[in-house]
């Protein structure tokens, strides 16, 4: 059946190696849609994710985006001031980070101007973890999560992600990028990059910028390909 089609192939630094079929992801996502709910999240709320390339990443995502709220994906060589500034400018209320960049979470909400609209810190860690200054296990809340979920309905123009520019020439700015835009996409993928049918793609961009997010990230899912995600630095010995 379609619904135990592998639809996500991920590697972590350690090199354990797995997969997500649809089915999976159909359920991790609306487990997370619940979550975000039972967290006062509502359709146009900002959620933020400062992640590394693990698999928690597209879980979260179709999660946030069945909720009809928006993504502020986060790039994490970014220092905690970055992320303030973006997570403050975007008025994002529910963050998701693992236990690596927690600490820039913390170190945001401490500073001068702090992050007044922040509600909730989710955190990628092993599901019996707890944490000292409130913040919630993300795979712990998933698991006591229900598995069922009505996707809000929502239009192309309405609000998919603000996806932050550099800021080489002033104060980033959050572009605000619509539901149309994986249509917008899809033709880059089929023609420019000739994906095919019988292809295995794999983008090795970073998710905190647009083009690993989507064209190596949510992209391929759009024809039915599986996005691939590596956690480890590249090497050529690992790529090849």
């Amino acid at each position: 059946m379609l619904k135990d089609v592998v639809k996500f192939i991920y590697e972590t630094k350690d090199g354990a190696r797995g997969t997500y079929t649809f089915r999976q992801l159909r359920d991790l996502s609306n487990r997370f849609a619940n979550v975000l709910t039972n967290l006062g999240v509502k359709r146009g709320d900002r959620v933020g994710g400062l992640f590394p390339k693990i698999p928690a990443i597209l879980p979260a995502l179709l999660g946030i985006w069945k909720l009809g709220a928006v993504y502020v994906p986060l790039f994490t060589a970014f220092a905690a001031p970055a992320v303030a500034y973006r997570l403050r400018h975007s008025e994002t209320s529910v963050v998701i980070t693992d236990e690596a960049n927690l600490p820039k979470i913390q170190q945001a909400r401490q500073s001068a101007e702090g992050l007044p609209m922040l509600k909730h810190t989710l955190v990628v860690a092993d599901e019996a973890k707890t944490f000292e200054h409130g913040e919630i296990n993300f795979w712990g809340a998933l698991k006591a999560a229900s598995n069922e979920f009505s996707v809000v309905e929502l239009t192309l123009d309405d609000l998919l992600a603000l996806q932050y520019t550099s800021g080489s020439t002033g104060q980033s700015k959050g572009a605000m990028l619509v539901h149309k835009t994986g249509l917008v996409l899809l033709p880059h993928l089929l023609y420019a990059m000739d994906v095919r049918v019988d292809d295995v793609f794999w983008g090795g961009a970073d998710p905190g910028w647009a083009y690993g997010l989507f064209a190596c990230l949510t992209d391929p899912l759009m024809i039915g390909k599986a996005a691939i995600l590596i956690e480890s630095p590249f090497t050529p010995e690992l790529a090849w």
